[in-house]
C-alpha cells in the first residue's frame, strides 16, 4: 500500500482548500492541490423496533457542566447545551432503561455510559 501511494503525485505540505454549501445538505471542496479523498455513506435500513427497551443520550460540556444555584450554592443542575461548537469536546451520556412488567406494574433497570465525543 505504502509503495503504491509513494507514486501518487502527492504533496508534502497541504496547501488550504476551498469549501462551500452544496445544494443545502452537502459540501463542494475545491482542491489547491492533489489529494486522496474517502467518503462514507449512511443509508437507511430496517429496524426491529422492541417496547421493552428505552435509550436516552444528553450531551454535555466537560469543561463547564453544571451551574450552581444562587440561593444554596450546594445545589447544582447541568447546563443544557443550546449551541454545538465545531472543534470542542463533548460529553454524552447514554442511558439504556430495561423496561419489564413481570414481576411489578413497572420495573425499570438503568446503565449509564458516560463518554467523551469530539465534534
Amino acid at each position: 500500500m505504502i509503495a503504491a501511494l509513494s507514486f501518487l503525485a502527492l504533496p508534502f505540505e497541504a496547501k488550504s482548500h476551498n469549501y462551500e454549501p452544496y445544494e443545502g445538505k452537502g459540501i463542494k471542496i475545491t482542491l489547491a492541490t492533489n489529494a486522496i479523498i474517502f467518503a462514507k455513506q449512511i443509508k437507511e435500513g430496517q429496524a426491529a423496533l422492541r417496547e421493552d427497551i428505552l435509550i436516552s443520550q444528553k450531551f454535555f460540556d466537560p469543561d463547564d457542566r453544571y451551574v450552581f444555584s444562587d440561593e444554596n450554592p450546594d445545589d447544582k443542575y447541568e447546563k443544557v447545551i443550546t449551541e454545538y461548537v465545531i472543534d470542542k469536546r463533548y460529553g454524552c451520556q447514554v442511558k439504556k432503561h430495561f423496561i419489564s412488567v413481570d414481576c411489578n406494574p413497572l420495573l425499570v433497570f438503568s446503565i449509564f455510559i458516560n463518554t467523551i465525543l469530539s465534534l
